[in-house]
């Protein structure tokens, strides 16, 4: 069985949708995100969640995982 996720990036605005049901919906830097990484295993990470731009990484958690039909695309005007 496959799950399908989408993750977009707004400017600062992120969604992430699994099976078609948003799961999380953040503004980066705002209050909310900087209590949660504060509170995170990630505090320690000076540039956590702050680079604009990047490389993407696809990571399990200590299981066996497959990935399939990845797709990145640009949104117009970013």
């Amino acid at each position: 069985q496959w799950n399908t996720a989408k993750i977009v990036l707004d400017g600062n605005h992120i969604e992430h949708w699994l099976n078609g049901k948003k799961v999380v919906d953040v503004e980066i830097d705002s209050d909310d995100w900087n209590q949660k990484v504060a509170a995170s295993k990630f505090s320690k990470w000076e540039k956590f969640g702050k680079n604009k731009t990047g490389r993407i990484c696809f990571q399990d958690h200590g299981n066996e995982v497959a990935f399939r039909n990845i797709k990145v695309t640009r949104l117009a005007g970013n």
